[in-house]
């Protein structure tokens, strides 16, 4: 489905390349997008939507969520972890990480990324890295709840 009114109406668009199911899609700008799925599918548009082209996946599994961080580089989060572009989104390449996440999102708050699994959070650390977030309560608000509970 694609809108060029900002969701008032919807058009149906048949992409021959899609050939399982779709499971995100990012949009940079008003022409250039991308959407991701299952076996390993990354699909580009430059025209808003209304064509598609298949890329060339290093990845097979389920592609679960995509996004551009500040940098312009592009990163996809899939089963096994990370899949990241250098130039723009036109080719991918997979990242190391130590361990096997099942990340399902990323999301873009200010300048940063965070991606989320089944029983991880990660925050982008750098251009190219991801820290592990092993508690989202700061620790001064911690030790204030253990002194209320305390008493």
């Amino acid at each position: 489905m694609r809108t060029a009114d900002g969701g008032k109406t919807w058009q149906s668009i048949k992409a021959d390349e899609a050939q399982w199911s779709l499971s995100s899609v990012y949009f940079k700008d008003d022409k250039a997008g991308w959407a991701v799925g299952f076996a390993g599918q990354i699909l580009y548009s430059v025209d808003g939507g209304l064509k598609w082209k298949a890329i060339k996946s290093p990845a097979n599994g389920w592609l679960t969520s995509i996004a551009f961080d500040k940098s312009n580089h592009g990163w996809i989060t899939y089963d096994d972890g990370f899949l990241t572009s250098e130039d723009g989104g036109l080719t991918w390449k997979p990242v190391k990480t130590d361990g096997r996440y099942f990340l399902a999102r990323l999301l873009r708050m200010n300048d940063t990324l965070w991606a989320i699994g089944q029983s991880v959070i990660l925050r982008q650390n750098g251009a190219t890295g991801w820290k592990r977030i092993d508690t989202l309560v700061p620790n001064t608000a911690m030790q204030g709840a253990q002194m209320e509970t305390s008493k």
